[in-house]
């Protein structure tokens, strides 16, 4: 299955299912802000995430994926909204900074194993990490 048939399938059946809810329910947002959250969330994240599994290992997603979604939420919370974050807290900034490095050098030194290489597959887990946290700051 390709990225985007597994998407397809994720977000068609919840979409059906959660389409009553959406119409009907009582909402805070309005349907341009629904439709950014929803695209950046959900489906740009899905993406994203699916097609590197395609180019990358899964341990490349557990490092970047999960310490990415911290690192560019506080990121962006500092560039957008003003955060200033604490000793500990740019300390382990610092932390995940230093293991994404070092998963992109070692990309970077594989080669080309897959057709697009290990680094393409560690830059869409990045940009999934980095659509998850503009979701989260919104």
């Amino acid at each position: 299955m390709t990225p985007f048939d597994m998407a397809a399938i994720r977000f068609g059946v919840s979409g059906l299912l959660f389409c009553p809810f959406f119409i009907f329910g009582r909402r805070t947002l309005t349907w341009l802000q629904s439709l950014i959250l929803a695209s950046l969330g959900g489906l740009g994240y899905a993406l994203f995430v699916y097609a590197g599994f395609a180019l990358a290992p899964a341990a490349h997603a557990g490092i970047l994926v999960n310490g990415g979604i911290p690192f560019a939420t506080a990121l962006i919370s500092c560039l957008a909204l003003g955060y200033r974050p604490g000793r500990r807290a740019m300390l382990s900034l610092v932390v995940a900074a230093l293991g994404i490095a070092l998963i992109g050098v070692q990309s970077f030194s594989q080669g080309s194993g897959s057709p697009g290489g290990q680094w393409l597959g560690d830059l869409f887990f990045l940009c999934a990490a980095t659509c998850f946290a503009v979701f989260g700051c919104c």
